[in-house]
């Protein structure tokens, strides 16, 4: 579409990649803070934006071994959510003995919260075209992508389940 879409583009995956940003120190500051409560949130954000700022003008080549660290941990989550679901032996929060569900929610508020769930493990598609021109062999970009959303697909769909199974409309 020529060079203003280039550079339209360019600036929404810009502000996608700051917004996911900012949704990662806010979630690590608290994470943090319910740890180890000794340091205030702001305090938690400082080190987090200490920690990403360097990270952030590092080659993506350098960052690729790294990432596997990210893959294993989410596997891991997964794994340990639905462990914790199989051995707690009533609900809430049990897999044996899951919470009710229905088909339409009770409170239609909260639509946008579920919808912002689904799609927040699917929002990485904006460093693609970094990752791409980053390749050494370009011409395996495909599998790798089918590779990449297969591995996501397996995780959103079981933390998903397990997630209704345990919680249910809560």
């Amino acid at each position: 579409f020529g060079n203003k879409a280039r550079i339209a583009v360019s600036i929404l995956f810009s502000l996608e990649l700051l917004a996911a940003c900012v949704a990662l120190v806010v979630l690590f500051a608290d994470s943090m803070n319910a740890l180890i409560s000794g340091y205030d949130v702001i305090t938690w954000k400082i080190v987090c934006g200490v920690i990403l700022i360097p990270l952030s003008f590092l080659p993506l080549r350098l960052l690729s071994f790294t990432s596997i660290l990210g893959v294993m941990s989410c596997f891991g989550i997964t794994l340990a959510v639905w462990a914790d679901g199989l051995i707690k032996p009533e609900a809430p929060g049990s897999i044996r003995q899951p919470m009710t569900q229905y088909l339409f929610p009770e409170n239609w508020m909260t639509i946008p919260l579920s919808f912002g769930l689904l799609m927040s493990p699917w929002g990485g598609h904006s460093v693609f075209p970094n990752i791409y021109r980053d390749m050494r062999h370009p011409y395996k970009y495909r599998r790798g992508v089918d590779i990449t959303y297969m591995f996501t697909y397996i995780i959103d769909i079981g933390m998903a389940c397990a997630g209704i199974l345990m919680f249910g409309d809560d």
